[in-house]
């Protein structure tokens, strides 16, 4: 269900896409779920995100794994000791900060129609990405939300019909997002590639 594979070590031809040892209990904290619409909007979630607590702590333990060498790199004030899915009405996709990621019921109703894998993966990268957040030192808008995107495309929770060409890597969420994962190199989910000189 998550992006993890429950403490696989194994670093594949494309990187790290799994939960790496050393962050298993470092970055699994408690998942509180709080859903504003359980039986309505909220469903549309929980249809596809069956097990709310291990998908988002197997999230948590990829994206200190793709961001950190070592938990001590993690600084205190980026080290969420619970973490809190809040479905509620704020407008727009979604946002974190703190401990919490709130994530809007009326854009998860967006895919109520849509299919179960497509509604999963945007459920998935969402979620990758606000994670992103709450582990990573910001810094500006193309860094900080080109970051998240970075993680979001390399875990494969990233639509290729999204991708444009064009843009500036100092463009928040897409194009640098796709521009870091080009610099990172091919991955299953992005096979282009930069000449290697």
């Amino acid at each position: 269900t998550g992006g993890g594979s429950g403490g696989s070590s194994a670093i594949g031809p494309f990187g790290i896409t799994s939960c790496q040892p050393a962050f298993e209990v470092a970055c699994k904290p408690p998942i509180e779920f709080v859903n504003g619409d359980p039986d309505g909007r909220g469903k549309v979630f929980t249809n596809v995100i069956t097990d709310v607590t291990k998908t988002e702590q197997d999230i948590a333990c990829v994206v200190c794994s793709m961001l950190y060498r070592i938990p001590e790199e993690i600084p205190a004030n980026k080290h969420p000791k619970k973490i809190r899915i809040v479905l509620d009405d704020h407008r727009g996709v979604a946002q974190a900060g703190g401990d919490t990621i709130q994530f809007d019921l009326t854009y998860i109703n967006g895919y109520a129609n849509a299919s179960a894998a497509d509604t999963k993966q945007e459920m998935l990268g969402v979620l990758q990405h606000e994670t992103v957040h709450l582990y990573q030192n910001y810094g500006t808008g193309g860094t900080g939300e080109g970051e998240a995107d970075l993680v979001r495309t390399r875990m494969g929770y990233y639509p290729r019909s999204r991708w444009r060409k064009g843009g500036s890597w100092k463009n928040a969420y897409t194009d640098s997002g796709f521009f870091y994962s080009w610099l990172t190199g091919p991955c299953s989910f992005h096979a282009e590639n930069y000449p290697q000189h």
